[in-house]
């Protein structure tokens, strides 16, 4: 099946999902609380870091819930899902180039390698923008220090907490979804 492309800059493919019965014909079938590890190989064009979530929700409704994707090896990312009250559910694969997290890699070689890192942190001033829209008090707290202290800017932007930031608060610009599969609980 096809995946859905978000806008026509999509730039991940999803293949390979499983578990599914007949290419998603059929729902998949669980009993309640058993965990389903759900697999599929995200792959783009490119060095950039990329991002996953196994996107799922009862059927009929709107509202997706959301569990990052993990990955394991060789372009395969999982993630375990738990469900506990039976029912009709579906799921679907999303995945997207994680531009803040390829920034945040770049900086943080280039800084190892001993490079004059200037430019490399202005332009990730709208990362740190877009973790002020979301209310994460270090994006606001980068562009200030931005304004008077790059060197601090600087260790700041190479921090666990910014890195950790950047996973908990993803832009996800131009995701690809998988088609919707049937899970049965």
């Amino acid at each position: 099946m096809k995946p859905k492309l978000a806008s026509g800059r999509s730039r991940v493919i999803i293949s390979d999902v499983h578990p599914i019965v007949d290419h998603g014909r059929y729902p998949i079938k669980r009993i309640k609380e058993e965990p389903l590890a759900i697999k599929a190989c995200l792959v783009a064009d490119g060095h950039d870091v990329l991002g996953g979530a196994l996107n799922y929700r009862k059927s009929g409704l709107k509202k997706w819930e959301s569990l990052s994707l993990t990955p394991k090896h060789n372009d395969i990312y999982e993630a375990i899902l738990t469900i506990d009250k039976p029912g009709a559910y579906e799921f679907r694969i999303e995945g997207w180039i994680d531009y803040a997290l390829s920034w945040h890699h770049s900086l943080t070689k280039k800084f190892e390698d001993g490079q004059d890192v200037g430019v490399q942190l202005k332009d990730g001033l709208d990362h740190f923008r877009w973790l002020e829209t979301q209310n994460v008090s270090i994006g606001k707290e980068f562009l200030t220090l931005f304004e008077i202290d790059t060197e601090a800017a600087l260790q700041l932007a190479l921090s666990k907490e910014v890195y950790e930031a950047f996973i908990a608060h993803p832009e996800k610009t131009f995701a690809s979804y998988s088609t919707t599969y049937p899970l049965w609980i």
